[in-house]
């Protein structure tokens, strides 16, 4: 295995941005830690990569953005204000979509990389493998700023921006309770990701938190497609009665569960209560206001693009961070009070 950076710098006793400004002469290194670092590299053998040194020298200020599809309604606004964001730093963008394959995922970031781009920018689609790990964690190693958004991925070394959906969750659940449901149908996207995970979490939480007992049939995996979600929402208005509300966590998702419950000739709110997500679009043109979860991507794209840039323009080599950004909650009329029915 190759020595890398931080291994000099575990070695030295000193930060991988320390090592990284001795290398690159970037900046003043201290005499005992210029030391200490000479030593480590002595003893471990460590060989600069004179190549990759020189590519980041010459920067070529563009930076890559791989995407599940380009169909994905979220990750297209994501790319939007990204580029916008970056064009005010003079920074042009390529876009490759791996259309929800893994191996295409891996042959994306490799073909951005040939193109020397100064940074990278993935949201992935499903559970990372630990080949799509280790593959971006040798881009790390050569110091190409990776950001992962929209999904977490244990011993990946990059930065993270992460909504937070356990509170999101959390909130339309708060309000489903508080407005007398306990029967509620929660619709996840796949069930390996971490954004579901947390997800479910909050939903178990809730019923947990009020010593109530979880009705596992009422939570529903899907792949993001509307034609799926139709499917298992029809399926559950025919087979589960009792339920009275349904929480969603996906915009192909909430437009599939709609389309299911008009296919059953059912009104919102008075047959099924419902709170949608990320249809700031559709929420104000169905035949009432939905309350909806809505994803800020505006503030997404921010957050990417500030921590990538100063990765990219300052050479920063700081601890990796996991930043989240809160689910923007918007009232509406879909959530019908049944507390009083209950006591009748």
């Amino acid at each position: 295995m190759a020595i890398t950076m931080k291994d000099v710098a575990k070695e030295a006793n000193v930060s991988l941005g320390t090592v990284s400004n001795y290398v690159n002469g970037k900046a003043t290194v201290s005499e005992n830690n210029r030391v200490q670092i000479e030593k480590a590299i002595q003893k471990l053998g460590y060989q600069l990569n004179e190549v990759a040194r020189n590519l980041r020298a010459n920067s070529s200020k563009t930076v890559g953005i791989i995407i599940p599809s380009f169909s994905n309604v979220f990750a297209v606004k994501i790319i939007s204000e990204l580029e916008r964001k970056f064009r005010e730093d003079n920074y042009s963008i390529y876009v490759l979509s791996y259309s929800y394959s893994k191996k295409a995922l891996l042959g994306s970031i490799e073909s951005l990389v040939s193109k020397r781009v100064d940074g990278l920018v993935v949201m992935p689609s499903q559970a990372m493998t630990k080949d799509e790990i280790n593959n971006i964690n040798k881009l790390i190693d050569q110091e190409i700023p990776v950001v992962v958004f929209d999904a977490f991925a244990q011993g990946l070394h990059c930065d993270h921006v992460l909504m937070d959906n356990y509170n999101a969750v959390k909130k339309a659940m708060d309000t489903l309770f508080e407005n007398g449901h306990s029967k509620i149908a929660l619709f996840l996207g796949p069930q390996d990701i971490h954004s579901s995970k947390e997800r479910l979490s909050a939903y178990v939480d809730a019923y947990e938190s009020r010593s109530l007992s979880i009705d596992p049939e009422n939570i529903f995996y899907t792949d993001y497609s509307k034609t799926i979600s139709k499917k298992l929402c029809s399926k559950m208005l025919d087979q589960r009665p009792g339920t009275t509300a349904i929480i969603t966590t996906g915009f192909r998702i909430t437009l599939g569960v709609l389309a299911g419950i008009y296919e059953k000739s059912k009104n919102i709110p008075d047959d099924i209560s419902l709170i949608g997500f990320d249809i700031r679009d559709i929420a104000d043109i169905t035949p009432k206001p939905l309350v909806a979860l809505f994803l800020p991507h505006q503030k997404i794209a921010i957050a990417v693009a500030e921590i990538i840039l100063k990765r990219m323009k300052f050479n920063d080599t700081e601890t990796p961070s996991v930043t989240e950004i809160e689910i923007d909650y918007v009232h509406g009329d879909s959530v019908r009070n049944i507390s009083k029915e209950k006591i009748q």
